[in-house]
């Protein structure tokens, strides 16, 4: 690898923007809405705002209205839900043996029934 470098075989900045575009394609594809061309020429899709709403979003431009798409997924992988934390803690316990099934769908449970008790007010 070093001499394919050294002589100028590969480009660094050119393997850099693959790996960019790259990153940039496996984030647009965890958008799950459509995004269109309106008839006034501009580009639309819907992202959810944090209050859990859909908000409509449009740019001139399609890689200025994925600029924006690719902004808001990082800002919630970022940025993640206790719910989220919650299960990827707890499959990582059940995976390493810590805890067996029945523990799991217990905790789950729990979780779910306080969760549930925060929304209506009870807690």
């Amino acid at each position: 690898m070093r001499f394919i470098i050294n002589n100028d075989m590969i480009n660094i900045n050119d393997v850099q923007n693959c790996m960019e575009d790259m990153k940039r394609k496996e984030l647009l594809q965890k958008h799950p809405y459509k995004i269109w061309q309106g008839k006034d020429g501009e580009w639309y899709t819907k992202l959810i705002e944090g209050d859990g709403t859909k908000k409509l979003r449009h740019r001139k431009t399609l890689k200025a209205l994925e600029d924006v798409i690719i902004e808001h997924i990082r800002k919630i992988e970022d940025c993640p839900t206790i719910e989220k934390i919650f299960y990827e803690w707890m499959n990582v316990r059940l995976e390493r043996g810590e805890i067996e099934k029945s523990t799991y769908s217990r905790y789950e449970r729990d979780f779910i029934s306080q969760r549930q008790k925060q929304g209506s007010g009870m807690l």
